[in-house]
């Protein structure tokens, strides 16, 4: 188990870099300007930089051997962008270095669970990975409440010094790792993510009636979480520009309310995880799919109470929590579906298809959303997505149940 626990640890350390790194990007962003179309556009390149990441990574999976070395100098890459970004603080230096670490740190994930599948025996593989899951939200819980108090009296940009540590402390935890790759895989294997298998996987994504309503479902999924995203940065800048009106302790501003709303989040996803291990099962699939996007709709409308009134922010909390829960409901159902309706021998290359044109679909709608709130109010959006989330999907989950 001792390479267990430095996976744990390295991606403990890289988990922790992503989320202060996110946290700090925004807070500095809105420093500089104020303004909620820039932050949204911030969630555009990032969104952007998955979708790019999406594309590459099954081509790059087979395509480099020691997948080891390849993690530690994405890890120095990043913590140099971090130091540059220190040094060079402007709008387009924060819009290049979360684009390119969103890219590089969308290769961490796949890559690593290769390196545990490759050096981790079977027996001890489960407790790693339930290590990491569990881990994995305690960050997600803790450090954006930790990064956001103290960007109450710390400037942002020291933040980045911070977690470009991080990386290089995730970096140099894998070196002590033995390598790992495909060496002696025979080429058919190496060949799995072809061209030619890859637009396979498309046609099979988009026209057949399975994996086609599965895609519909992703996208209705990732329109409500790609509105909410838009209308919480919407909303939190106008509360931060006006702090004062909501009677909060003095030291609350912009970082400390992303941070709690991103804490609040994780807390309620990690909670409903875990009441659906112990009350659901596949027989309930129908229903943790149908109480997923409730919680997404009812989430949303949380979110039409109106900035003036004094405790808004309780409701848009509630609202978050919500809006997380509903979220954990609804992948679980659609991950299950998807293990339940696909091909094991297409398995790999449908849900990397699928998960490319997921990802340009969010960014599509992230995009749409910001030029939305251009002409309408943000309430027009929180109605119109709180309606559109469960006529989208109601009759998708029916007609799932009955393939």
């Amino acid at each position: 188990m001792e390479n267990g626990k430095k996976f744990l640890a390295s991606s403990s350390a890289s988990l922790m870099g992503d989320i202060c790194t996110e946290i700090a990007a925004a807070t500095l962003l809105y420093t500089l300007t104020h303004s909620s179309k820039s932050l949204i556009f911030l969630l555009v390149i990032r969104t952007a930089a998955v979708f790019c990441c999406g594309i590459l990574v099954p081509f790059t999976t087979s395509a480099i051997a020691n997948k080891r070395n390849f993690l530690f100098y994405i890890d120095i890459i990043r913590a140099l962008l971090l130091c540059f970004l220190f040094w060079q603080q402007s709008i387009c230096n924060i819009y290049f270095v979360i684009f390119i670490n969103s890219l590089l740190g969308g290769f961490y994930n796949p890559f690593q669970k290769s390196g545990i599948q490759n050096l981790i025996q079977s027996e001890t593989r489960m407790k790693l990975v339930a290590s990491l899951e569990a881990m994995s939200s305690i960050i997600t819980f803790t450090i954006p409440l930790i990064c956001g108090a103290a960007l109450s009296f710390i400037h942002p940009a020291y933040f980045f010094l911070i977690d470009g540590v991080t990386f290089l402390v995730a970096g140099n935890i894998l070196m002590t790792i033995p390598k790992w790759g495909e060496k002696n895989l025979q080429k058919k294997d190496r060949d799995a993510f072809s061209l030619d298998n890859i637009l396979d996987a498309y046609k099979i994504v988009l026209f057949t009636k399975k994996q086609r309503n599965l895609l519909f479902l992703r996208f209705i999924l990732l329109f409500s979480l790609s509105s909410f995203d838009v209308l919480k940065m919407t909303f939190i800048t106008k509360m931060a520009d006006n702090i004062a009106y909501y009677q909060v302790p003095k030291f609350v501003n912009f970082g400390f309310i992303l941070g709690l709303f991103s804490a609040c989040g994780a807390l309620a996803m990690f909670f409903s995880s875990l009441f659906i291990r112990k009350q659901f099962s596949l027989k309930h699939l129908n229903y943790t799919l149908k109480v997923g996007i409730a919680g997404l709709a009812l989430g949303l409308l949380m979110w039409i109470i109106p900035l003036d009134f004094h405790f808004c922010w309780i409701f848009y909390l509630v609202g978050c929590c919500l809006l997380s829960m509903g979220l954990s409901f609804s992948k679980v159902g659609i991950h299950t579906y998807g293990y339940e309706l696909t091909d094991k021998s297409v398995f790999v290359e449908v849900v990397s298809s699928a998960d490319a044109l997921s990802r340009l679909w969010q960014s599509i709608v992230t995009a749409g959303c910001a030029g939305i709130l251009i002409f309408v109010s943000p309430t027009l959006l929180v109605l119109f997505s709180s309606l559109v989330i469960p006529l989208g999907a109601i009759p998708i989950i029916n007609r799932l149940s009955k393939l």
